[in-house]
């Protein structure tokens, strides 16, 4: 017995039976919580596990900024309060939300900012429409693709009587049938719609918040708060908006940002690249240029969502995103805008001379009614604005447009289908143009095909206005040119039948575009229907001018005469070249160092605001249509025959070749016999120059000696016959090996240059096919000045990392051109002469203060019914140079326009005042 009391004393005892019993008390515990859990509190548990949802999404650190050479900063994040709403959120009375948030910020008087445009408009004059950007004319697929989504259809399976929808309809039809808006005040249920379509269009990333306001203030973010169940998957987040401090003045360096395409995303997925279906991206400049430098380090973050709702509840940093480089440039802003204050003062200039009250066919000079036809043309006044301003003199104007079209339409009407013998030619101009808009569309549309002009047939007597609409019309279908079924019609029938309705469904949509619109307008102007004063007196009614300086009265008493009053408002800015669309409206100019190829400013008219142009769609929309083009960036992408700027490289050309010697003398006989072109080119001087030197024929700028160059290029035998592409062949590697004939190599995209393919002789002069960007000329200048050697171009001094460590280095790209000191300077004594002759007085004056320069004028010739292009190149000083200089105006009137730019700019650069020498 004692051995087994000892035995049962060991095992309690012993260490083995002690564990025994702490993992068995563990165990049971374990046991008696999963009970618990799994059968006790089971719907407690359920709920508690439906009640969050966790996401773990990627997070990007704040983009780099951009900062001139002085530090100055050009592209920065600043930091706002932003409305946005969950698509995938469940929220009944979303209509009703959102009608309380449009009463909260009428009151606080702030703005709904949508990325995604609403096709319709309304306005009570004209009642509902499509936008232009939604325009049948204009947008055809868009259009269809936004009736198709009211209709719960694709594009491709519309009906031809859905495509016909009107804008009226198919408003109704997203309030009744698509969002469930009730009917109440057309503009509040059109406020609802816009949000509504902005959410809508989110719905394919319903995770993704869609952007509803872009600034919200304190006060309106604390009454969304309040009334929280009332807002049911809104919520105000911080976030970071791009801004551009100096706006106009960088924007085709610098670029801007946007939201990332589809394509941007497949690409940048492809490579690799960590990037989401919202995220921002650089589109264009060096934002674009450094996107992968100025993009923000990844991170990432666990969010909390509440599983009923799918609001946010929490969210946790797990990994850090840092911030993307920052990039200095080259450029001084200071400088940058005294070259822009220079080129835009001189466009301003040479246009004011123009207006002279007298119309031309080479656009030499100016009428008011160019002018002001010019401004319709061109947008300057929004067709909405005369739709739905409502006041006195647009209510006028628009009234006389709707009259006319009405008898405009009619009139072409009966004479395509009743008279039906008249041919085109005998049709007044107003006529022949809306024929021809109509005929346009038909072959845009790919209604008609362009295989007509092919048929030997009836084309020429087409052509020369000898044939009937009606007639060419009918054969058109006939022949197969003129699709019938495409306009829904069945191919069987009746010819004659088929034509009216295809003329009815024409004549209907040119009255819809801008170009009917618009050759409306110019007819009411022209015929002094509208007088000049009445569309002044319109354009001070819509704030489109202003009356500050009591114009507006001398103008109706008869003061002021309109030439002088609009010519009082382009002097004073209120209207623009740009705005007016006529030449010159337009230049480009690019200085920098010759010695090493730092772009000292890089300037580019028309421009654009980046921070509206992303943010406002009705700038953006502008914009993108105003036909100066504002978004070309012409210093490197606006590429033109540089006229005879390129007469230094032929000369080198000659020089080098042994064709010509430093004392060849030509005479110039002014015209030029032995070009292989039926007609020959002639000297600018019909006088001549007599006899001239490779110097003296750069400074007189004597085409003839140049066209002699290209023609002994050429290598003619003793008949005087050659073949062009010789010589072409020939100047076309001078060009490449001075510089101008390739990139530049700048950070940015750039045309590629073009060296002349025809006719070497007129090619010697700039002409021919040439074309090069006034980028191109500048490092070509360099080349000259700094005794041969070919340098890149470049924008960008340093990157940087967000702790300040250099994050890029510069490939250098510097070549030999090969070109003999003593030819060089033969050439640049030519460059020295040129400035300094009776012919270039504008420039003496710099030689009066000390500075003395070379440089070359240039002519170019693109079009007979517009002025020249106006060109000069140049650098100082003339021994030792530190600053290089081109300027391109195009269709600026000739060389001589150029100069002013060329002086005020070294003037500047030296701190000196030529006013007051």
């Amino acid at each position: 017995m004692k051995d087994i009391l000892y035995k049962i004393v060991h095992v309690v005892t012993s260490r083995v039976f002690i564990l025994f019993l702490v993992l068995t008390a563990a165990f049971g515990l374990i046991w008696a919580g999963l009970y618990n859990i799994q059968v006790t509190k089971t719907e407690y548990y359920q709920q508690k596990a439906m009640a969050n949802v966790f996401q773990e999404v990627q997070t990007t650190g704040q983009r780099g900024c951009i900062y001139d050479r002085s530090g100055r900063p050009l592209a920065v994040n600043i930091k706002t309060r932003e409305l946005f709403y969950t698509p995938d959120t469940v929220n009944p009375n979303l209509n009703q939300s959102i009608d309380f948030l449009l009463d909260l910020i009428a009151k606080s008087h702030e703005e709904i900012s949508l990325d995604q445009e609403f096709p319709i408009g309304y306005n009570e004059n004209a009642g509902f429409y499509f936008k232009d950007d939604y325009n049948v004319t204009t947008n055809e697929i868009g259009l269809y693709n936004f009736i198709a989504e009211i209709y719960g259809t694709s594009r491709d399976q519309l009906t031809s009587q859905q495509k016909e929808v009107s804008a009226e309809e198919a408003f109704w039809r997203v309030c009744d049938h698509t969002f469930g808006i009730e009917h109440t005040d057309i503009d509040r249920m059109l406020q609802i719609a816009q949000i509504r379509y902005a959410i809508f269009s989110g719905r394919f990333n319903q995770t993704h918040p869609v952007r509803i306001m872009r600034q919200i203030s304190e006060s309106t973010e604390a009454k969304i708060m309040e009334r929280h169940a009332d807002f049911v998957g809104f919520s105000v987040e911080d976030t970071y908006t791009r801004q551009y401090p100096e706006g106009e003045l960088f924007a085709h360096i610098v670029g801007y940002v946007g939201k990332i395409s589809d394509q941007e995303l497949e690409e940048k997925k492809e490579q690799g690249s960590s990037y989401e279906v919202d995220d921002t991206i650089g589109k264009s400049g060096l934002e674009l240029t450094f996107e992968d430098k100025l993009r923000g380090k990844t991170g990432t973050k666990r969010i909390e969502l509440n599983a009923d709702t799918m609001e946010r509840v929490s969210e946790t940093d797990l990994t850090q995103a840092d911030p993307g480089d920052s990039i200095f440039l080259t450029i001084d802003s200071e400088v940058q805008k005294q070259v822009y204050d220079a080129l835009y003062k001189q466009i301003k200039s040479l246009l004011l001379d123009k207006i002279t009250g007298q119309k031309s066919d080479d656009g030499s000079t100016y009428s008011v009614e160019d002018i002001l036809i010019a401004l319709i043309d061109n947008n300057f006044i929004p067709s909405q604005t005369l739709e739905s301003s409502g006041q006195p003199y647009a209510s006028s104007l628009l009234s006389m447009y709707q009259s006319e079209s009405v008898s405009q339409l009619e009139a072409l009407q009966d004479l395509i289908l009743n008279q039906k013998s008249v041919a085109v030619g005998s049709y007044n101009e107003i006529q022949k143009d809306l024929y021809d808009y109509m005929i346009e569309n038909m072959r845009d549309a790919e209604h008609l095909s362009y295989d007509y002009q092919k048929d030997e047939a009836i084309y020429p007597a087409y052509k020369a206005g000898q044939m009937s609409p009606y007639a060419f019309l009918s054969y058109a279908i006939s022949h197969n040119y003129l699709d019938v079924s495409s306009y829904g019609i069945d191919k069987g029938t009746d010819a004659d039948q088929a034509l009216e309705e295809i003329i009815h469904m024409e004549l209907d949509k040119l009255e819809q575009g801008s170009q009917f619109r618009n050759r409306i307008y110019h007819y009411l102007i022209e015929s002094g229907a509208f007088p000049a004063v009445d569309f002044m007196d319109l354009l001070y009614e819509n704030g489109l001018i202003s009356d500050a300086d009591g114009s507006r009265e001398k103008l109706n008493s008869g003061e002021l005469a309109p030439i002088d009053c609009l010519k009082a408002k382009i002097s004073q800015d209120e209207i623009t070249p740009a705005d007016i669309d006529l030449d010159p409206c337009s230049g480009s100019v690019v200085v920098s160092d010759p010695t090493s190829g730092e772009v000292l400013a890089m300037v580019s008219y028309p421009t654009y605001d980046p921070n509206l142009f992303m943010n406002d769609v009705d700038y953006f929309n502008r914009i993108v249509a105003d036909q100066s083009g504002p978004l070309v960036f012409r210093a490197v992408n606006d590429t033109r025959a540089i006229g005879s700027t390129f007469k230094m490289c032929t000369a080198i050309a000659g020089l080098d070749q042994g064709v010509i010697t430093k004392d060849t003398v030509v005479h110039d006989n002014v015209v030029f016999e032995y070009a292989n072109s039926p007609d020959k080119p002639r000297c600018w001087n019909e006088a001549g120059h007599g006899d001239v030197n490779v110097v003296t024929a750069l400074d007189h700028s004597c085409n003839y000696f140049f066209y002699n160059v290209g023609y002994l290029l050429c290598h003619p035998d003793k008949d005087h016959k050659f073949e062009d592409y010789v010589g072409l062949d020939t100047l076309a590697s001078y060009a490449e090996r001075l510089g101008l004939a390739s990139k530049t190599g700048i950070e940015i995209s750039e045309t590629e240059p073009h060296a002349s393919d025809s006719d070497a002789v007129r090619s010697s002069i700039g002409q021919g096919t040439t074309a090069y960007s006034c980028a191109n000329l500048n490092r070509y200048t360099n080349t000259l000045a700094d005794g041969g050697i070919v340098r890149d171009l470049y924008l960008v001094d340093a990157v940087h990392d967000s702790r300040g460590r250099s994050d890029w280095t510069r490939e250098d790209h510097t070549a030999q051109s090969g070109i003999s000191q003593d030819i060089l300077d033969t050439v640049k004594e030519g460059m020295r002469m040129m400035v300094t002759d009776e012919h270039a007085k504008e420039l003496s004056v710099l030689d009066a203060v000390g500075i003395h320069t070379a440089g070359k004028t240039g002519t170019a010739q693109e079009r007979e019914d517009r002025p020249d292009h106006s060109l000069f190149t140049g650098y100082a000083p003339l021994d030792d140079p530190e600053i290089s200089i081109s300027v391109v105006i195009p269709f600026g009137g000739g060389s001589s326009n150029a100069i002013p730019v060329f002086r005020d700019l070294v003037a500047d650069y030296y701190g000196l005042s030529l006013d007051s020498k």
